[in-house]
């Protein structure tokens, strides 16, 4: 006989303490559940899964994607939890598990060392979480924007070997590399942006996933260095990698977001070779304006990488400028093993945020660019970034001096190559945060914008510097720049902008937008929070203040509070206040 069999994601819930409640109060805890289940069933049904068994408080779902599983998971205990929240007396908490592999298919029902697995999984599980297996891990941190933190391995009946297995947690970096893609929020078509280029990823056409890094890497290069020439505007790596997500053809994709070029392009691999194809399209005339093919060994990459550069500037805005080009050459390295390591080492640094082992990578790679290149400025200041990185997973990662060891990369970043951008940005951030060196971070914040005036992130770091130093308008002026080359918009974007919406006292603009962040951290929430408080809104101060303490812990905030680098220190005793005051109403 043979078994009809298919591969899917599992979802396995149950409810914590399910008996105590049924004998506590049966009728009640049947009418919670029931009302519970239809807005359950209607979350499934949006992530395209199909509940294929239950019992009393336990569901199994199965899910075509593991990506859409976890997210269903996730948003299920967001379900649960806003529901808590709202009513005192709800109080109910789920565990959820989640596995992939293959399944045994009897009429509705499935079967099998899979779903026993993703059951195993979820009696493993914190209350109130998400625990889910090696596999599924594998599948989907790449894909989705949260954190993944390894708890050990679990066994269970009929498997050999123990399954290693990992709690999802909040995203823990920032949203520099992260994308907000069409499906967050609607996209109005922006106005022609002169002399505008989008440049979208380089597709892999190749079956070698290891060129995956290397893809990423030279359309990131690509961008970084179309954005030194000041004639051009180039749109945030947010907007490029967007693309992946959406179904509209570039020219069309390129055309809502206001560019008036597309550069495109691919890597293949032949033997020991490159064949790369890169294209210059005019939106405006709808042709191909410019278009290339090279083959290349490895190291002759980002000689051909200069070449695209300066071709596609003078395609666009005619000759350059020989100062501007000047800076190219600044921007190759002495050795291509340091920069390879760099690649590499950027490839695992924009998935930090998503597990520790990431962030343990990405700095062992800076550091061997280091080793490979000592005279490499980036590889220097790359390092510092990682190490801040990885201070966010755990600080047993870092060694007693691991301080000294991030001035010391970030001083030789500088000393190095006094124009390089993402030193000049590091450089300012640490004299601003841990120096309270407003003189001295200021040039540091200034020189990296204007070395790359069309990278978003220098641009908002330098209007973060203005708002603490009580620069409103120039903070103002630097976001709306933003706002045209990243029409998505970023959580650091609405950070900052409901940040001086607060500051200035509009209140409700200042909700508005602090709504909007999709991972906020403690300040955030606490702006929210005292928001709301301000318009005098009791019930949802409450609400988000709620959530606050739940996740932080009054002395985390005022910690954060407390660092917080206003250059006017009034401001920061009055936000400590206002906690009170947010405090005392909340209980």
């Amino acid at each position: 006989m043979n078994l009809e069999k298919k591969i899917c994601a599992v979802l396995a819930s149950d409810i914590v303490g399910f008996s105590a409640m049924m004998e506590s109060d049966e009728d009640g805890t049947v009418r919670k559940i029931k009302g519970l289940r239809t807005k359950i069933n209607e979350l499934v049904g949006h992530h395209q899964g199909r509940i294929f068994h239950t019992a009393g408080d336990s569901i199994l779902v199965d899910f075509i994607s593991p990506a859409q599983a976890v997210e269903c998971a996730v948003e299920w205990q967001k379900l649960i939890e806003n529901e808590n929240s709202q009513d005192a007396t709800f109080d109910l908490v789920y565990r959820i598990g989640v596995n992939v592999g293959e399944v045994i298919i009897e009429e509705n029902n499935l079967l099998g060392d899979t779903v026993n697995l993703a059951a195993r999984i979820e009696q493993s599980c914190d209350p109130g979480s998400v625990l889910i297996s090696r596999q599924v891990f594998d599948m989907v941190h790449r894909k989705l924007r949260y954190g993944f933190e390894e708890k050990g391995s679990i066994s269970a009946k009929n498997i050999s070997k123990e399954i290693p297995v990992f709690i999802i947690t909040e995203y823990k970096g920032n949203d520099r590399f992260t994308v907000r893609s069409k499906e967050v929020e609607s996209l109005p078509k922006q106005d022609l942006i002169k002399n505008s280029v989008l440049v979208l990823p380089l597709k892999n056409s190749s079956s070698d996933e290891e060129l995956d890094y290397l893809c990423e890497g030279l359309c990131e290069e690509i961008i970084g260095e179309l954005s030194l020439f000041k004639d051009i505007k180039v749109l945030s790596r947010n907007a490029s990698f967007a693309f992946s997500d959406s179904d509209a053809p570039p020219n069309n994709y390129a055309q809502t977001l206001g560019a008036n070029y597309v550069l495109s392009g691919s890597i293949r691999k032949l033997g020991s070779r490159l064949r790369i194809n890169i294209e210059l399209s005019s939106i405006q005339e709808n042709i191909s304006i410019w278009n290339d093919k090279h083959t290349c060994t490895m190291e002759e990459i980002f000689d051909i990488e200069e070449t695209i550069v300066k071709t596609a500037s003078n395609a666009i805005v005619g000759s350059v400028k020989a100062d501007e080009t000047e800076k190219l050459k600044h921007k190759n390295p002495v050795d291509f093993t340091a920069h390879d390591y760099v690649l590499k080492g950027l490839h695992y640094h924009r998935m930090s945020g998503v597990c520790q082992e990431n962030a343990e990578q990405a700095f062992t790679f800076f550091q061997k660019a280091v080793e490979a290149d000592p005279q490499y400025a980036r590889a220097h200041a790359w390092s510092t970034c990682s190490l801040a990185n990885l201070s966010d997973w755990s600080s047993e990662l870092l060694t007693e001096n691991w301080f000294d060891t991030a001035t010391y990369h970030i001083n030789e970043a500088i000393k190095i190559d006094p124009d390089d951008a993402e030193a000049n940005r590091i450089m300012g951030y640490m004299k601003l945060i841990f120096d309270g060196d407003f003189e001295g971070a200021e040039p540091h914040f200034r020189k990296a914008h204007q070395m790359s005036p069309s990278d978003v992130h220098l641009a908002l770091n330098l209007a973060s510097f203005c708002i603490f130093s009580a620069n409103m308008t120039e903070a103002k002026d630097l976001i709306e720049e933003v706002k045209i080359l990243n029409p998505y918009g970023s959580d650091q974007q609405f950070y900052l902008e409901g940040l001086i919406g607060f500051l200035e006292e509009n209140y409700d603009e200042a909700i508005s937008l602090l709504s909007r962040i999709l991972n906020p951290d403690s300040i955030g929430m606490f702006l929210l929070a005292a928001a709301y408080f301000k318009t005098g809104n009791q019930a949802e101060t409450t609400r988000n203040f709620d959530k606050l303490l739940k996740k932080y812990g009054k002395e985390s905030i005022l910690e954060e509070l407390s660092s917080l680098p206003f250059k006017d220190k009034q401001k920061k005793e009055e936000l400590t206040q206002l906690l009170e005051q947010v405090d005392s109403l909340a209980i």
